[in-house]
């Protein structure tokens, strides 16, 4: 036997909220009615927490040391609000904004229930109806260093630098306590406050010290009963009950909960504390664990038998033990075998493959059948058995050894009357107690928390999260289904966000319930998600975009009527210079200086070159009379005309020019079209204004040139009418009347014509005169065509 003197630690079961790379400096908790913790913080604005991670829920401001330290947050009502920090700001569901609080600084904020809500400044009380915007200043003689407000029944307690102060229901200030308070806690019928000196509970001789090591500020929640209150603060986490006794807490690891910030009650009947960094929940508050029994120390717990409210016996792996406030001593084992279980009445007995067994002067004696006992009942005296053939049953006595005879049945075991229980956990041994309970908390549901989407279009995903409210852990162990439209219920096992992608346009019904027996009862949420068709589908976006493209159908189509008429009049325009070109070319001084040519070899009596003269006059008269409706002659029928022109004009001036016609080799002229009588207005120029001149100064060796060819590319098609004669100066010196007018007009018509070839074809016609040693050259640049068709 062997055994060690420790005085009982106890500890709770704690559950971190927050992953290891989070961290918020919490200074106040609520909830809201759907069981979502919103807090406020000292760097990081007001938080709300909907089941997996924070979401802040004001506004954070472009430069991080703007942050507003906010102090406390109560709800008055669902989505409305209410928080503290550098003044006192509103939230009504969409936005925190600055009420008319008359001070910069708010520390706490308190919402009685009966319509009225306080705010405490460090010097002053302010408060204001629910539906009131105006805040009324309530006057506290001495009261300076505020830290804490807070209820009961009615009363209001402040606790301040300048001590406890109590209003009671008719207003009067009442000042309970003259030093230091950090914190003011009512605790049923009686006063307690934290103070330098610790916690300190007010009787009937006045104020008592309870706990010195409880320093600073705490936050309190009462127990359900209100006889009770739990401590959350700088000295970490304590119970206190009415008759003054307190215990302090520590984690299931066995660390100590130290500079705990505040705790309020959670949504199942448990606790919410924040600690430094970090928040925890605390499910079970009633069920603590006795430290000395953890699994590692004593071994996994079997069975219990209760002795008292503080002390009991127990078996485990590694032998019978006893425990009680003073300590915890190991008794061995009771035999070879398993231990069926353990009786506290009469003595310490222990029972079963080994038999009967009973402890006595530090060792164990046996009494009765040497068989397996499974279980062991009392009645008084009598003591009853269950062995393999049934009951059997003897009366005790110290005198004399048990003898057992059969029986046909045991009474009922008694029940324990304790207001405490021990229990077995995989913790170690805990004792669990009603007085310690804070109560049910919110009324179990599951609940739709939020439904984030980008947009309402189809295709895009749809995150629906929901949660249970008012279940420990948050219901984490509780599986869960799903229904579309009235569909077949889908599992989502114990995950508790649904993820719906690739919805088409239309309107969807959610529906969600625990997949649980009677899961009903918890509720069947449901939440209606409507998909948009694709922007393209939908008539706000194809009737505009409609109007849109009716609108530029409208000014494309006016576009294209005034390029069709526009081409109608450069058509109309184009056929006009091109009557006025064939009218210049064949003007009536040309058709009158023929026939003056005419008449005078006939009157010279020299009918063969009259003949002549008139042949070529008429074929010249018909190519251009032919010609006039074409847009386009075979260059062959082009160089025959000018050379019927050209010998025309020699015959009139005496043969007094030479004229010599060049094609480039290979050129095909009876396929390759050009513009008719496009070059005889060059050559016209030419011999008038170039040659001329010089032979009437007698001189015979004028010659013309026109050049017929290509680039090599064969695109372009060149056309050179070049002249030795007295060149552009000179012939500007020597013109005059209507041959310098004709000439001029010549050029202009000649461009023009270009020009609205290239508007009409899109390809380049262009030309260009170069001024030689001795005459002119002029270059046409026509885009190369060929209609076969027409030789065929």
């Amino acid at each position: 036997m062997s055994g060690y003197a420790q005085s009982p630690m106890y500890a709770v079961v704690t559950e971190s909220m927050l992953s290891s790379s989070d961290g918020y400096l919490i200074t106040d908790m609520a909830l809201d009615t759907n069981g979502l913790l919103w807090v406020t913080t000292e760097n990081e604005g007001i938080l709300r927490y909907d089941g997996e991670r924070f979401v802040r829920m004001d506004e954070a401001p472009s430069n991080p040391d703007d942050e507003i330290y906010y102090t406390a947050l109560c709800m008055l009502r669902p989505k409305f609000w209410l928080a503290a920090g550098d003044g006192v700001y509103q939230w009504k569901g969409k936005q925190w904004m600055s009420t008319s609080y008359p001070e910069t600084h708010c520390v706490d904020l308190l919402n009685t229930g009966m319509g009225r809500i306080y705010a405490l400044s460090p010097e002053h009380l302010y408060y204001r109806g629910l539906a009131e915007d105006t805040w009324t200043k309530e006057s506290v003689p001495g009261l300076f260093g505020a830290y804490q407000l807070t209820q009961k029944e009615g009363l209001l307690l402040i606790a301040s630098e300048s001590g406890m102060w109590m209003r009671n229901p008719s207003g009067l200030w009442t000042q309970l306590l003259d030093e230091p308070v950090a914190s003011a806690i009512p605790l049923g019928d009686q006063w307690m406050a934290v103070t330098e000196e610790g916690l300190k509970i007010l009787g009937d001789q006045g104020w008592k010290t309870m706990a010195s090591q409880i320093k600073g500020y705490h936050s309190h929640v009462n127990t359900a009963d209100g006889q009770n209150t739990w401590l959350i603060g700088e000295s970490g986490l304590w119970y206190v009950r009415h008759d003054g006794q307190t215990a302090q807490l520590y984690t299931h690891g066995g660390l100590e909960l130290q500079t705990l910030r505040m705790g309020i009650p959670s949504d199942a009947g448990g606790l919410f504390v924040a600690t430094e960094k970090g928040l925890l929940r605390m499910d079970s508050p009633e069920r603590w664990f006795d430290l000395r029994t953890l699994p590692f120390r004593i071994g996994p717990i079997d069975h219990i038998a209760p002795f008292g409210s503080d002390s009991c016996w127990l078996s485990s792996s590694l032998g019978i033990f006893s425990m009680g406030p003073r300590g915890i001593r190991n008794h061995g084992e009771p035999g070879m075998g398993l231990v069926s279980g353990i009786s506290l009445q009469n003595g310490a007995w222990c029972f079963g493959e080994f038999g009967l067994r009973r402890f006595r002067q530090g060792q164990w004696q046996t009494f009765g059948p040497k068989q397996w006992i499974s279980e062991l009942r009392w009645k008084g005296d009598s003591l009853y058995i269950h062995l393999a053939e049934g009951w059997e049953k003897a009366y005790w006595t110290l005198k004399k050894n048990l003898s057992f005879t059969p029986c046909s049945k045991a009474p009922r075991g008694a029940q324990s009357l304790l207001d405490e229980q021990w229990v077995q956990d995989i913790y170690g041994l805990a004792i669990e107690s009603k007085n310690r309970s804070i109560g049910q908390g919110m009324l179990p549901a599951l609940l739709i928390r939020s439904i984030e989407r980008r947009t309402k279009k189809e295709n895009d995903p749809v995150i629906i999260k929901v949660g249970f409210r008012g279940l420990p852990g948050a219901g984490a162990g509780v599986p869960l289904e799903y229904q579309i439209d009235e569909g077949e219920w889908l599992s989502m096992a114990s995950s508790r966000r649904l993820v719906l992608e690739r919805l088409r346009a239309g309107s969807y019904r959610l529906r969600f319930r625990a997949a649980i027996p009677a899961g009903e009862r918890l509720g069947l949420p449901q939440v209606t998600i409507e998909v948009l068709p694709a922007a393209w589908k939908r008539p706000e976006f194809w009737i505009p975009a409609l109007i849109f493209l009716l609108i530029i159908l409208g000014i494309a189509g006016l576009i294209t009527w005034r390029r069709i008429r526009d081409r109608s009049d450069w058509n109309r325009e184009k056929a006009q210079l091109e009557r006025m070109a064939l009218r210049l070319q064949m003007n009536p001084h040309f058709t009158f200086n023929a026939l003056e040519s005419i008449s005078a070899y006939i009157l010279e009596k020299q009918p063969k070159e009259a003949v002549t003269y008139l042949q070529k006059f008429s074929r010249l008269m018909r190519y251009t009379l032919e010609s006039a409706e074409d847009s386009a002659v075979t260059l062959d029928r082009e160089k025959q005309a000018l050379e019927n022109y050209i010998a025309l004009e020699q015959m009139r001036f005496d043969r007094g020019f030479q004229v010599v016609f060049q094609v480039e080799e290979g050129m095909e002229c009876e396929s390759l079209t050009i513009p008719p009588m496009l070059i005889q207005p060059l050559v016209e120029n030419a011999i008038l204004h170039g040659l001329r001149p010089k032979i009437k100064a007698g001189q015979m060796d004028g010659v013309l040139k026109i050049y017929f060819g290509h680039d090599p590319s064969s695109t372009a098609l060149f056309i050179q009418v070049e002249d030795n004669g007295i060149g552009r100066e000179a012939s500007k010196k020597q013109k005059s009347g209507d041959e310098g007018e004709k000439r001029s007009a010549a050029t202009r018509i000649l461009e023009s014509r270009l020009a609205a070839l290239q508007l009409e074809t899109g390809k380049p016609y262009s030309f260009m005169v170069e001024d030689l040693n001795e005459g002119t050259r002029v270059t046409l640049v026509l885009p190369l065509h060929q209609e076969w068709a027409d030789n065929d």
